[in-house]
């Protein structure tokens, strides 16, 4: 992560990273080049309706650009490729797993199930910023595993209602499972067909499309929810499995208990991590808890 002191070097910066000209940065937030000009020199700051407008447009976290953007700015870190914020050096790292287990049952009123009609746009705004490459599944189908599971279909927000993350789950058949732990299809194909009601299933399969958050804060918040619903699945069968494609992920995943399955060191996430395939469940992490 790298720290940024104000708000003018936050924007130079997201300018650079996303091959935009100070023209464009104005016209996405409705504003002339002038006005960009003065806010990436910190001559001035952003008024409260342009600070969500820069918030929507550039999907910059919330609370990242309200640091910045004061009087006496908050310095805070920043991973662009991750999306995620830290208030400190000693924050930038995923907290360890156990410590997460230690928290599962801090209550926050800032998660709830994933409204697809308010919330929906959003994710999809977010997984086309992380890869503009991946065409993505049907949203449609994204509607139906909110629809089946909605204790693990989930989204948090900041402190004032803006988005700082998701996770969407897939209750899948067990031939649907098969066909992506053996790489027959990607995850973006799947469709109605490969979805399961997880319910009335002997051993069903819990397929984690997507997850991400703009800090650790928000990860713990995530994990911590699917932890609680998933506890009462520890005298069942499941399984639970994903394709990782970011180191911290792969660390979380790995640290409560899920195995490798396959590594794909020749195709590359745009973190530069290799997709990877793990699975299991978390009973014998959850049995402490």
């Amino acid at each position: 992560m790298k720290k940024y002191q104000t708000l003018g070097q936050l924007l130079t910066d997201y300018r650079e990273v996303f091959g935009i000209s100070q023209a464009d940065l104005a016209a996405m937030v409705d504003v002339d080049v002038r006005t960009v000009q003065r806010w990436e020199a910190d001559v001035t700051q952003l008024k409260d309706d342009k600070e969500a407008d820069l918030v929507r447009a550039t999907f910059l976290p919330h609370q990242l650009v309200r640091n910045l953007n004061s009087i006496t700015p908050i310095p805070t870190w920043y991973d662009f490729s991750l999306r995620k914020y830290s208030l400190s050096e000693l924050s930038n790292d995923l907290p360890d797993a156990r410590t997460i287990l230690e928290n599962i049952y801090l209550p926050s009123e800032r998660v709830r199930t994933l409204r697809p009609d308010a919330d929906l746009e959003t994710v999809i705004q977010y997984l086309f910023y992380r890869n503009k490459e991946r065409k993505g599944i049907r949203t449609a189908v994204i509607r139906e595993a909110v629809n089946l599971l909605p204790g693990l279909n989930l989204f948090v927000t900041d402190e004032a209602g803006f988005y700082a993350g998701h996770v969407i789950v897939m209750p899948l058949k067990k031939e649907s499972y098969l066909r992506i732990r053996e790489r027959q299809i990607n995850p973006d194909q799947l469709s109605f067909d490969d979805l399961a009601d997880h319910r009335t299933a002997h051993h069903p399969y819990f397929f984690q499309y997507s997850i991400a958050a703009d800090s650790n804060d928000n990860i713990c918040i995530l994990v911590g929810a699917i932890m609680r619903f998933m506890k009462a699945w520890n005298d069942k069968p499941y399984t639970w499995c994903t394709i990782t494609d970011r180191y911290d992920s792969y660390y979380l995943h790995t640290h409560v208990g899920l195995k490798v399955v396959w590594e794909d060191k020749e195709h590359r996430s745009v973190f530069g991590d290799p997709y990877r395939f793990v699975e299991g469940d978390f009973r014998e992490f959850l049995s402490d808890a």
